[in-house]
């Protein structure tokens, strides 16, 4: 019984290490002014800014461990992982808007 459990923590574990990092974008991300959920599985972003609701195809364009570039309706933004589990992101030489993610 120990074995299997050990087994089964051993796997989940280095199931979260493969994980590639636009999964860790994938969920409900806030700040002050917008809402937003990112979906790379079903190629979907879709929220609320400034009160108006919107809804955007979502492709990804590359990806390293630090940052995640995809495309939002053709335009495209850049994820950037903070230190403290939040994101930055860049949308087209805008000033970088911050995220947290919501439980």
């Amino acid at each position: 019984m120990k074995k299997l459990a050990l087994t089964i923590m051993i796997l989940a574990f280095l199931a979260a290490c493969n994980s590639a990092p636009h999964d860790k974008l994938n969920g409900t991300w806030q700040n002050e002014v917008m809402s937003m959920t990112i979906d790379f599985d079903k190629g979907t972003y879709n929220g609320v800014a400034m009160g108006k609701q919107f809804s955007r195809d979502l492709k990804l364009v590359s990806e390293d461990e630090n940052a995640v570039v995809f495309t939002v309706g053709g335009k495209e933004l850049v994820a950037q992982f903070q230190p403290e589990g939040g994101i930055l992101i860049n949308m087209g030489g805008k000033l970088p808007l911050s995220f947290v993610r919501v439980e």
